[in-house]
């Protein structure tokens, strides 16, 4: 779920130990009104301050692609005066000490604040009475529409930006999630009062409402405000309509210019946050890219120097999520670093990971997960994601059981179904250099056909696909038709039917026996430039096949 970000807080063991654990025994309170409206209620009282968080199941996902950029717009507009607050919610809360502010996302967007706990119940009225009532006034309307078509040219004239954002329209193609959360220029600017008045009468009802409140406050006492603003609102949400393409089977290469330096994507499409492989995601990606000792970062970094920098993250949404590897190459090394990261992915496929590495994995992701609950803040922006996106904030406390549970057995199975379909692949650089030879390497590296030469000099071609528990196979020799002269006609053929027929060390009878006892078929052939065996067997016994 995208919850493996490496934060470090430099405090006093003893301090940050007594709050892990205080954090642990303090129970979280989920109450449903009749309306749908969800409550999430977190007592703790060391500091006399309240986080409230306001979440709302409605993203720029859900736009039409007429009115791209709306969510992120309304976003915006609820921070602007109503009938109830002329003065606007921002300026309540400032005026109580406190702090506000919100964000937008694909699937979800929420409004925040932290307050004295004195001031709390002022802020929670003034925030709810702005999130639902908003008067979208159509002269701020114009001045805010202003103010994001700036971002967006911001984010136009920024090529870091429009490489990652790139990213995800490579990876996501039509789907929402290939949109800018922000929207387009052009869609931004035609939004009329009426869209987002629509968009909001749809979106923000009850039961897409999630208020969580962490911090100083009696749970008696709050659920009776949240019931007193919220408890007579009427409406239910609408049906979520997406449709998500199946991955495609070739990698794609695409190309940013203009930056100072050079800079490597690797995105692969990886299950949904409510995948029960979400968690062994979180444990691949700090495994690979967790810090100096981790598996991509010691070998590429610190050991051969190919790399200036590497990291790996996952981030998972409600459709869908997106493994990242970005990685700064060393000058003239863009090769050997993607050969790299290809090598050292595949070496945990044949090779396994020490239990170092994944314990270290591990506690890295746990201990992550308990500092950002040590803050009220913190705790209540998980607890809303978990309750928006997984439906039940109190999984939260299940988060660190899963990681815990994740096996080695889990990272190869995972690793294994990422690389099934191949990466989207850019490339940054000042001026395009390069880019002829990193589309080369990447369709090498990364195509759907793997290729290992041994040393007798024999070829393995393997391409993996697993919508079925079958493997097909073919052993293959020059020769055929073309290789016949006119007194030898037939030989190839005649060959090829032999090659069933018995060995040194078992007979025909016995080849046969063995065949039928896998539910296997094995025949030879022969054509024009070749000829061998071919056949077919349940990958269960690929290997007493292959013997």
């Amino acid at each position: 779920m995208g919850l493996s970000k490496r934060v470090i807080f430099l405090v006093p063991c003893l301090v940050l130990l007594w709050g892990c654990l205080a954090v642990a025994r303090v129970p979280i309170k989920r109450f449903v009104l009749g309306n749908g409206v969800k409550v999430i209620v977190v007592e703790r009282h060391l500091r006399p301050l309240v986080a409230c968080q306001v979440w709302v199941k409605v993203g720029s996902a859900d736009e039409g692609d007429q009115v791209a950029g709306v969510a992120h717009l309304i976003e915006h507009m609820i921070f602007k005066p109503t009938r109830r607050h002329p003065q606007g919610v921002a300026s309540v809360i400032e005026a109580l000490g406190g702090t506000a502010n919100a964000f937008t996302s694909y699937d979800y967007t929420a409004y925040h604040f932290v307050v004295r706990s004195e001031g709390f119940r002022e802020a929670l009225f003034a925030l709810l009475d702005s999130v639902l009532h908003p008067l979208f006034d159509p002269q701020e309307l114009e001045r805010e529409k202003g103010v994001v078509l700036e971002e967006i040219r911001m984010n136009r004239d920024d090529p870091e930006r429009r490489f990652h954002r790139e990213l995800w329209r490579q990876v996501f193609g039509n789907h929402p999630y290939g949109r800018p959360v922000i929207g387009y220029e052009g869609t931004v600017r035609a939004l009329s009062r009426g869209d987002l008045l629509a968009f909001h009468r749809k979106w923000y009802a009850p039961e897409n409402l999630v208020v969580v409140i962490v911090g100083d406050v009696r749970t008696d006492e709050v659920l009776r405000w949240v019931e007193e603003a919220l408890g007579g609102v009427e409406g239910k949400g609408s049906e979520r309509s997406r449709t998500l393409k199946p991955p495609f089977r070739l990698p794609r290469v695409f190309f940013e210019r203009g930056s100072r330096r050079e800079v490597i994507l690797l995105g692969f499409r990886i299950p949904e946050v409510t995948s029960p492989d979400t968690c062994a995601f979180d444990v691949l990606s700090e495994v690979l890219g967790g810090g100096r000792t981790s598996r991509l970062v010691r070998r590429l970094k610190e050991e051969e120097g190919v790399a200036i920098s590497i990291d790996v993250y996952v981030s998972t949404l409600r459709d869908a999520g997106l493994f990242v590897i970005e990685a700064i190459p060393a000058p003239s090394r863009e090769s050997e670093l993607i050969e790299g990261i290809s090598e050292g992915l595949k070496g945990i496929l044949s090779e396994g990971i020490s239990d170092r590495e994944l314990e270290r994995a591990k506690r890295s992701i746990i201990t992550s997960f308990l500092y950002q609950r040590e803050t009220y803040r913190g705790e209540a922006r998980l607890l809303g994601f978990f309750e928006v996106m997984l439906g039940d904030a109190r999984k939260v406390d299940e988060y660190i059981g899963a990681v815990k549970s994740v096996s080695k057995d889990d990272l190869r199975r995972v690793l294994s179904r990422m690389l099934n379909s191949p990466p989207v692949a850019g490339l940054m650089s000042p001026q395009g250099e390069g880019e002829g030879v990193f589309e080369g390497i990447i369709k090498e590296v990364f195509g759907p056909i793997r290729r290992t030469r041994f040393e007798n000099g024999s070829k393995l071609l393997l391409l993996e696909d697993h919508s079925l528990p079958i493997v097909a196979v073919t052993v293959a020799f020059r020769g055929g038709l073309s290789s016949e002269d006119r007194e030898k006609a037939g030989l190839s053929r005649l060959l090829a039917r032999c090659l069933t027929r018995g060995t040194a060390k078992m007979t025909s009878l016995e080849i046969a026996s063995r065949i039928e006892d896998m539910g296997a078929v094995l025949e030879g052939f022969s054509g024009r430039d070749a000829f061998g065996l071919r056949g077919k067997v349940p990958s269960e016994y690929i290997r007493d096949f292959i013997d």
